[in-house]
């Protein structure tokens, strides 16, 4: 697993922007995650992370899965131009890295998240 680092201008940091994508967002779920999204108005998406303490009370496990969707991210072809925010629950932290990436897929899907041309060849490199 290649870990991408996510530069600090695409990161979700201040309060506003999460309460924005509360408020305004776009949501879909599944069984491990929830997707929220909103129009930033920048060239760039931001994305943020939240994995509870409710979902693991070890930060050793809710950084193991922040980790992998950042990893799933980097693999995933996202659209640009949107705030968005992964949520876990807890059935992720038994998931695989494959089952993320497979779950985050979906819900980008669902979402109209990703580019046009990677809807059909994600799903291939996914198998």
């Amino acid at each position: 697993m290649s870990i991408q680092r996510i530069g600090r201008e695409q990161r979700l940091r201040l309060k506003s922007d999460f309460e924005n994508l509360r408020d305004q967002g776009k949501s879909r779920s599944n069984t491990f995650l929830v997707v929220r999204t909103v129009p930033n108005g920048l060239k760039h998406s931001r994305y943020g992370f939240i994995v509870s303490k409710r979902t693991s009370p070890l930060a050793v496990n809710r950084n193991r899965i922040k980790r992998i969707l950042k990893d799933v991210i980097s693999r995933i072809p996202l659209r640009e131009e949107r705030d968005i925010l992964f949520i876990a629950r807890k059935s992720a932290l038994n998931a695989t890295h494959a089952e993320l990436l497979n779950a985050t897929w979906h819900l980008c899907n669902k979402l109209e998240l990703l580019h046009a041309d990677g809807r059909e060849t994600t799903t291939s490199k996914l198998r």
